[in-house]
């Protein structure tokens, strides 16, 4: 759940800062990349989503 959380507020923050939000030189920048990084091992925020409404539901995850 912080994994997907962390990915939509940095992917907010890279919105509001506009293009300093990909300078090299701002935190916001090395926060995007690394969420981009978890996205791909992880898979989407669709699936993960997915993942965690059963896991809550109590479901069995295949």
């Amino acid at each position: 759940m912080a994994k997907l959380k962390a990915g939509e507020v940095t992917e907010t923050a890279v919105q509001s800062l506009g293009g300093a939000g990909f300078l090299r030189d701002h935190p916001v920048e090395h926060w995007n990349r690394d969420t981009k990084i978890l996205t791909i091992f992880e898979g989407p925020p669709e699936m993960q989503r997915l993942v965690i409404s059963r896991a809550v539901a109590g479901m069995q995850i295949r």
